[in-house]
């Protein structure tokens, strides 16, 4: 008996499970599914709104580090004129508020397959990045195919 399991969805032989905290909210039966597709696209659902704040935290933060990177490497004024307070707000600051962009940034442009599921009542599209796995897809496609009226489209 093969299932398949992640934080999202659990699908096992009696259909597939829709899961919220590791608990199913809502199951969705093989014979009411009409249509199954296998996709790829981006890890994220709104990713051009992450995007959009990885953007704005890195040109934020360069406004800042710009003029305390002048500062620091003006040899004119001495070191012992600087308090830790300024140091952290003109570097500290900013380079976190880089870093943090820049993962965000990253974040937003991951790719993932996606399994679309379209039934009478609805449309699901499910992340199923931990199925990626060499052979993980094949099976996932052959448990569908032997389940769902329909065949699965697969979209690559």
């Amino acid at each position: 008996m093969t299932e398949f399991y992640n934080n999202d969805v659990h699908i096992s032989e009696n259909g597939v499970d829709l899961l919220r905290y590791h608990f199913a909210y809502q199951h969705i039966d093989y014979l009411d599914m009409r249509a199954i597709r296998i996709w790829n696209g981006y890890l994220l659902q709104n990713r051009w709104l992450i995007l959009v704040v990885g953007v704005a935290f890195v040109l934020f933060s360069l406004t800042i580090l710009v003029p305390g990177a002048t500062m620091l490497g003006d040899f004119s004024t001495s070191l012992a004129s600087f308090n830790g307070e300024a140091v952290a707000m003109k570097l500290f600051i900013p380079l976190l508020l880089i870093s943090s962009g820049i993962y965000v940034i990253v974040l937003s442009m991951k790719r993932s397959k996606i399994l679309s599921i379209s039934t009478e009542s609805g449309h699901y599209d499910i992340r199923i990045k931990e199925f990626e796995k060499p052979g993980r897809i094949k099976s996932l496609i052959a448990l569908l195919n032997a389940k769902v009226p329909k065949k699965v489209e697969v979209v690559d």
